[in-house]
């Protein structure tokens, strides 16, 4: 959840923030706020060892 993302949609603190890091979508004067417009960009990381790559380059095309 970004705070400054909804702050631009005209979202205060609050109720609305709850709902929408909740999940739930939240109506501003009209319009719709998905929790999907307030985001923030993630990256993944997955840390593997070198038993699990050999054992994944197995089964590769299984």
């Amino acid at each position: 959840f970004d705070p400054e993302k909804a702050k631009k949609l005209g979202l205060k603190p609050g109720p609305d923030f709850a709902r929408l890091k909740s999940g739930m979508e939240v109506d501003s004067g009209g319009r719709v706020i998905k929790p999907e417009d307030v985001l923030v960009s993630q990256k993944t990381v997955i840390e593997l060892d070198d038993e699990t790559l050999r054992l994944l380059g197995k089964n590769k095309g299984r």
